[in-house]
């Protein structure tokens, strides 16, 4: 794919930047995004008596990626064969998981059992931009399309979902020859803390390079 601005005229902008502004955009081609996965899983069975059993589980994921800008709400940010973003305009998405969940299994007779789960879970998702802080800025070319964009990700400065999910099931269950008789409770709460702030920080719009270059507010 070939942009619709020079790699001159692309250049001078990142030049204009780094000298006049002090920002850094980061390249504007040829820069790989980068992805993060661990995940653990631990399970502990543990035989009480010959009556009760408990389980133990614990599940973690702590993964981020990098993402190039939208390619198209709000005109569309991401590469294209005539639009450029530079590096530093993509995004970084995090995603956490800490969940633990036990589990006691009691044999209290033949006719007589009892099932109990706690549980409790943890999201952590959320969004950083890969530029220090800074405005959204377009360049447009000569037949209005966008051709070149920096900045922080306008959908992604403080971008979070947080969640709490907590759990607690009890299940008590009567055999009575070809009958099973169950009686429980089951309690669920869900907690969600939610940011999203578009266009936290200004968005400005050029439409050329050399407005761009010419401009010193």
């Amino acid at each position: 794919n070939v942009t619709s601005v020079s790699e001159d005229s692309i250049q001078l902008v990142q030049a204009r930047l780094r000298d006049y502004w002090n920002y850094e955009p980061g390249a504007y081609q040829g820069y790989n995004h980068q992805t993060s996965n661990n995940k653990l899983l631990l399970k502990l069975d543990w035989n009480i008596s010959s009556k009760h059993k408990m389980t133990l589980r614990y599940n973690m994921l702590d993964a981020w990626k990098d993402i190039l800008p939208h390619p198209e709400a709000i005109i569309g940010r991401g590469p294209t064969s005539f639009r450029l973003p530079f590096e530093n305009s993509s995004y970084r998405i995090f995603n956490k998981i800490h969940s633990i969940v036990g589990e006691v299994n009691s044999m209290f007779s033949t006719n007589l059992s009892n099932k109990l789960m706690i549980g409790y879970t943890a999201f952590r998702d959320k969004r950083e931009p890969k530029s220090a802080p800074w405005p959204v800025v377009d360049i447009f070319d000569q037949n209005g399309n966008l051709a070149i964009t920096m900045g922080s990700e306008m959908f992604s400065t403080n971008n979070r979902l947080y969640q709490d999910v907590f759990q607690l099931t009890d299940n008590l269950t009567l055999y009575r020859g070809n009958h099973t008789l169950t009686a429980g409770l089951n309690f669920e709460m869900f907690l969600f803390d939610n940011s999203f702030n578009l266009f936290y920080y200004p968005w400005f719009t050029f439409g050329s390079v050399d407005e761009f270059l010419a401009n010193d507010v």
